[in-house]
């Protein structure tokens, strides 16, 4: 800890009287106190961020612009809200405020990927290391805690991205400045106001998705108050002297390069692997399940649109196996998730329920409309599909079930899917030509 930790002791000022003082004003008032806090707490970091890089002269200042524009675009969010709040409107997620959060975190990001970049070439293995770490943990978290959740809550897809995109980017930075704490001995007290603001956040997060009412959109009010540490720790670390030295690094002691690395990237992919068909990437059986029962519960309660299923069966795809090989198979099989997944619409979920059968889960789409898809989905796959100079043909039957208008669960609406599949598939055994198995070139 360097010599001169409190001759500027604006930092941690800050943080005894503004701490407390923010956490009681929270707790106590209204819904406009509260929004007018969070917007104070972002402007409050920026504006310590560019005085301590006035006063401080820092050698490298572009890290700290980029947490400054990260902060701005959060404000923009808050603001949002803080509007809201004085109109006496709720604050649904809209298209500007998930752009602005995710443009936030990114730029946050960015501004970690620089400093690690400047300790990188000292500790490339090390840093990298710790970054998987970090990314390890996020991955568990989501799947686990906030995806289950926000499917509960009927969160729409890019909420849900904007939301993954933070968990990842805050245990990311989080792994790589905790590796980086150890090269860079003048910066040790900027860093631990960093680690802070990270942990607040972190947490905020985590508690803001596993504790949100689906019905109200309410949350804990410590969530909040978290949000507003966070920032107050960030402008107590741009504030600080020892901000201009965290991105310098010294007193380094690299870490090779090695298979440790490899078990970590394993780590961060074990809940992609759990929820993604390894053929085709699209979703798997149980991630699929998951969806469908949540769609299907969602509506049976109120809170959600009723729920469309296609039941899609390959027609005349054993004998691709049977003469070219399951290498032909397997190509098949991506092709058609691909066909399939340009075929549906913005918020479909497509998935891969085993051997050649898909399901397609349709969240509020009508009669009519669910004809239509069906209608597009059978002319994508009865396209010729081409394989090492070959022209394979297969087709596809699709059976259709609906929740509207009852209650129903998941497996059921499975099962009157694959019933209406079926019996689709006996009247029409006989094909036309153009479904007639494989056919090579002469």
């Amino acid at each position: 800890m360097e010599r001169g930790r409190f001759r500027y002791p604006a930092g941690p000022l800050l943080l005894t009287v503004a701490l407390p003082a923010v956490a009681l004003a929270f707790l106590t008032g209204g819904r406009v106190l509260r929004s007018g806090l969070v917007v104070t707490s972002t402007v409050v970091s920026i504006v310590a961020i560019l005085i301590g890089l006035r006063i401080h002269r820092s050698a490298d200042r572009l890290p700290w612009l980029l947490v400054v524009a990260a902060m701005a675009l959060m404000t923009g969010v808050n603001a949002i809200g803080l509007v809201d709040a004085l109109r006496g409107v709720a604050s649904p997620d809209t298209p500007l405020n998930e752009l602005l959060q995710a443009a936030g975190y990114l730029a946050l990001l960015a501004a970690a990927v620089v400093v690690v970049m400047r300790h990188a070439p000292h500790d490339r293995g090390g840093v990298l290391d710790a970054a998987l770490i970090g990314l390890g943990i996020a991955a568990p978290v989501w799947e686990f805690i906030l995806r289950p959740r926000l499917l509960a809550n009927g969160a729409s897809l890019p909420s849900q991205a904007v939301v993954l995109v933070q968990i990842l980017v805050l245990l990311a930075v989080l792994g790589a400045l905790l590796r980086i704490s150890r090269t860079s001995e003048r910066g040790q007290t900027a860093l631990r106001y960093l680690f802070a603001a990270l942990a607040c956040t972190i947490v905020g997060l985590v508690l803001s998705g596993a504790t949100t009412d689906p019905e109200t959109g309410r949350q804990l009010p410590l969530v909040g108050v978290l949000w507003i540490w966070g920032y107050l720790f960030l402008a107590a670390a741009g504030l600080h002297p020892s901000a201009a030295y965290f991105v310098v690094p010294s007193g380094w002691r690299a870490t090779a390069p090695g298979g440790i690395r490899l078990g970590h990237l394993g780590l961060v992919l074990l809940v992609e692997q759990a929820t993604r068909d390894h053929l085709t990437g699209l979703a798997n059986r149980r991630h699929l399940f998951e969806q469908l029962d949540g769609a299907v519960r969602r509506h049976a309660e109120g809170f959600g649109p009723a729920v469309t299923l296609l039941f899609c069966d390959l027609d005349d795809f054993k004998p691709v196996n049977d003469r070219w090989g399951h290498d032909a198979g397997d190509h098949v099989l991506r092709v058609v998730a691909q066909r399939l997944v340009a075929c549906v619409r913005a918020g479909d979920v497509v998935g891969r329920i085993g051997g050649d059968e898909f399901l397609v889960l349709c969240p509020g789409a009508g009669p009519d409309e669910a004809a239509r898809l069906r209608e597009r989905i059978t002319l994508a796959l009865v396209e010729p599909v081409t394989w090492r100079g070959r022209s394979i043909h297969v087709g596809v039957t699709i059976g259709l079930a609906t929740s509207a208008g009852t209650a129903v669960s998941a497996d059921t609406l499975v099962a009157a899917a694959d019933a209406q599949m079926y019996a689709r598939k006996r009247a029409n055994k006989v094909r036309p030509a153009e479904y007639v198995a494989t056919r090579s070139p002469a």
